[in-house]
């Protein structure tokens, strides 16, 4: 017998379509929230998915049924359609399960895939079985086992697709979801008419035919259609609904995690009150800062423990937070330990709805920035090597003590600088010298008032501050001052005295400002280094002309070395015992343009201050040997040439790599120069014995000038490369008549002979001074009794007439 003519009605197999696809889209929703469930949540999700999700694949199937137009009546064993049913949900179930997991392993997609298909390939063939028609139903086995596979392979696709895009959300992952929909759709939709290929229906015998189904099918279909598209729907709605309420519930527990985590690691103290001033809680670091523990935090206002002078402030910043104003200020807290705690507290409301319900305290430790506040403060306004008082604080508190003097009131201001301080500097070192002045500093503590300011400011200058003294009580303070810093200090277990040198001013005779006092004190202290230091001196208006005259010669200074106005004159050196010249003495002088000749005494002592003694000396170096190979030239005798190196010159790195050029230049013999030092030189031995030892290596002499006037210990000499000793003039001037000056030059000269050196007397000027060093066995004399210092025209007149008498 012939198999029934099998037709389909197109619009159901379309609304088939539409079914599988929406069914499609849900699956791959329901993916989605089965993976972010958990707990019994997960477990619903998962079979109200599965039923949503078999429900729609079974409707597709069975409109597709009803789509199916054969020429007898059929109907359907309703228990079988809802065997098929049940195989359709279970079916879905395993494929949730499958993309709900955390990884998606190949053997996990086969086997799951697997199972969906053959579940779904079971409902069709279930769902064919409840069919009751009078035919016979056959299925062809290539087929029939062609459309197993292809059920299997569309679930395998299904399942991959929905694990990829199960964590995927907003209108990108929307696009995904619904394409890929549409692509599953046709795939279940291919799968069931497949299914379908393989079937064919032959009558039974006697089989009455029919125009139609007993049933309206196609109203069927549209009703199983809107029926199951409404329950899709349900489940997408129901799925978005609680997407979002996750999200929204999953960011208000994110927000209090972080809100709880700002406050419980917050490491600002976090105190919430209500607006009764009642504590509400308490964060972990308000134990820290105030060292109380909660039960003791929460058992007293914590305002009782902050400074009693900050309350009524704290109290009203607390009202206005609590009327919506943040509030911010500095106080104190008293740690339990007893300590004081520097804290930052900021009143900010809390507001909940639009209602202020309470007020936040928020205290910072802020003792460690104070404490460098404090620190950065005090350098501002201090001096950092001695701690004195700076030139901005002295200022400020001049001024504020000038404005609080009253009427008949007096103020004194003493301008210090230290006499020679370069000398220290030069010789023993910046670090030395440093010592030095926190001594003096220390000193200076000690000497004055309760109230008189002492300052610093800068260098080796110092200046004192001294309200309410009088001038009479002024003279006995500078005394007091002078005597005090003169006693010796000891510094590295050697003994250094100083002196100092200091100008007065006196308000309001001397200035009415603090501007005008300080710089007459400064002119006074000019004054008194001029006088000869180690004293002091009030200041006079007729000092301002003095002052300017010394900044006068200071520039004209400066350009006489740019122009080489310098001269020398030469003292000759007598041997004792022959009465022969045996050396000379180069003095420098200056030959101003308009004044003259200007003693040395004027100059010298500016060319050391300002540094302009090491060209000066430079060029006395030089032009002293070139003289002496100019007489060696014309056919006079050997001569000795001292030269005098000051001590800025000695401390120079390139004094020896100087000496040694301007030797090779002039090409005077090494043993014909003889380098004068001043015995504060000796003073850093080891730097000094150095640099001397390298000169001795050049093949000149060494010779110590001015001997007994400086601060070296006798004891030293043994340790240096010397070879003459010069006596000061002080000791031969006076020596006629003043026995310890005898007793003095005579121990000189026989401790240097002793030692190996010989001896040269400085400032002879009668022969009674002669004839007391001859007897002393001096080597050699040098002073006005034998020639004063005379221009090298003259010197040659001298040497002549040696030469030919």
């Amino acid at each position: 017998m012939h198999s029934l003519t099998q037709t389909y009605h197109l619009t159901l197999v379309l609304l088939s379509y539409v079914i599988a696809a929406i069914a499609s889209y849900t699956a791959l929703d329901m993916g989605g929230r089965v993976t972010e469930a958990s707990g019994k949540s997960r477990h619903a999700w998962m079979w109200g998915g599965a039923c949503a999700m078999g429900t729609g694949i079974w409707s597709m199937h069975f409109i597709a049924m009803l789509a199916l137009h054969l020429p007898v009546t059929s109907t359907y064993d309703h228990w079988i359609v809802l065997i098929s049913i049940v195989i359709a949900i279970l079916a879905s179930a395993v494929a949730l399960f499958v993309i709900s997991r955390k990884q998606l392993a190949m053997s996990s997609l086969f086997v799951g895939g697997g199972l969906m298909g053959i579940g779904i390939a079971a409902m069709h063939y279930t769902g064919m079985a409840a069919m009751e028609i009078p035919a016979h139903i056959h299925y062809d086995p290539v087929r029939f086992v062609l459309s197993i596979f292809v059920a299997i392979a569309v679930s395998i696709v299904a399942v991959l697709i929905a694990f990829r895009l199960r964590h995927e959300q907003g209108s990108a992952a929307l696009r995904k979801k619904l394409a890929s929909g549409l692509v599953m759709g046709a795939a279940i939709v291919g799968m069931h008419y497949t299914g379908m290929w393989a079937t064919t229906f032959t009558p039974h015998e006697g089989a009455i035919f029919a125009g139609g189904k007993r049933m309206n099918a196609e109203l069927l279909a549209y009703a199983v259609g809107i029926l199951t598209c409404f329950i899709l729907g349900i489940a997408i709605y129901r799925a978005i609904i609680d997407r979002r309420l996750g999200e929204f519930l999953k960011k208000a527990k994110d927000s209090e995690q972080r809100y709880n985590s700002l406050y419980h690691n917050n490491l600002d103290a976090v105190i919430s009150y209500n607006l009764a001033g009642g504590i509400t809680s308490i964060n972990p670091a308000a134990v820290a800062t105030t060292g109380y523990d909660m039960d003791e935090l929460e058992s007293f206002q914590i305002a009782t423990k902050m400074s009693p002078d900050d309350w009524n402030q704290i109290v009203h910043s607390f009202r206005l937070a609590s009327k919506g104003i943040p509030q911010n200020s500095d106080t104190e807290i008293l740690h339990k330990n007893g300590q004081k705690v520097a804290i930052n507290i900021t009143h900010i409301p809390i507001v909940v709805n639009g209602e202020i319900e309470g007020v936040y305290a928020i205290l910072r430790d802020i003792t460690e920035r104070k404490r460098t506040e404090a620190i950065i403060n005090f350098q501002a306004f201090h001096d950092e090597l001695t701690g004195l008082p700076n030139r901005r604080l002295l200022e400020q508190q001049l001024d504020q003590g000038l404005k609080a003097l009253g009427e008949g009131q007096s103020l004194v201001v003493m301008f210090l600088d230290t006499d020679r301080f370069k000398v220290i500097n030069d010789s023993l070192g910046h670090g030395f010298g440093d010592k030095v002045l926190i001594s003096i500093a220390e000193r200076l503590r000690d000497l004055v008032r309760v109230g008189d300011t002492v300052a610093r400011m800068g260098g080796d200058e110092f200046t004192l501050v001294l309200p309410s003294l009088s001038q009479a009580e002024a003279i006995t303070f500078a005394d007091k001052v002078i005597d005090g810093l003169g006693q010796p200090l000891l510094i590295d277990d050697m003994e250094v005295r100083i002196t100092v040198s200091i100008g007065i001013a006196v308000y309001p005779k001397d200035g009415q400002d603090m501007t005008a006092l300080m710089r007459s004190a400064d002119t006074a202290m000019y004054a008194a280094k001029e006088k000869g230091k180690n004293q002091y001196r009030f200041y006079m208006s007729s000092m301002n002309e003095q002052v300017y005259e010394r900044l006068l010669l200071e520039n004209e200074l400066y350009k006489a070395v740019e122009r080489e106005e310098f001269m020398l004159h030469y003292q000759p050196q007598v041997s004792l015992a022959t009465n022969e010249i045996v050396g000379v003495e180069a003095l420098v002088r200056w030959k101003h343009p308009e004044k003259g000749l200007v003693p040395p005494g004027q100059f010298i002592p500016l060319a050391e201050e300002t540094g302009l003694i090491v060209p000066i000396g430079e060029w006395v170096l030089r032009e002293a040997c070139r003289q002496n190979m100019s007489w060696l030239a014309e056919g006079f005798p050997p001569l000795r040439m001292s030269v005098n190196l000051s001590t800025r010159q000695f401390w120079k790195k390139n004094i020896v790599e100087t000496v040694a050029q301007v030797l090779e230049e002039t090409g005077m013999d090494p043993a014909c120069l003889e380098l004068e030092i001043t015995e504060s030189i000796m003073m850093d031995v080891n730097r000094s014995i150095s640099t001397l030892q390298a000169l001795k290596e050049l093949g000149v002499h060494i010779a110590v000038d001015d001997f007994g006037t400086g601060y070296s210990s006798l004891t030293y000499l043994k340790r240096f490369p010397l070879d003459r000793l010069k006596i000061d003039q002080s000791f031969v001037r006076d020596l006629l008549h003043d026995s310890h000056n005898e007793a003095i030059v005579a121990t000189i000269i026989a401790m240097a002979h002793h030692l190996g050196l010989y001896v040269v007397a400085e400032g002879v000027e009668h022969l009674e001074e002669a004839n007391f060093l001859v007897d002393q066995k001096c080597d050699e004399a040098q002073g006005y009794y034998i020639s004063k210092p005379v221009p090298a025209d003259e010197f040659r007149k001298i040497l002549q007439a040696m030469k030919t008498g």
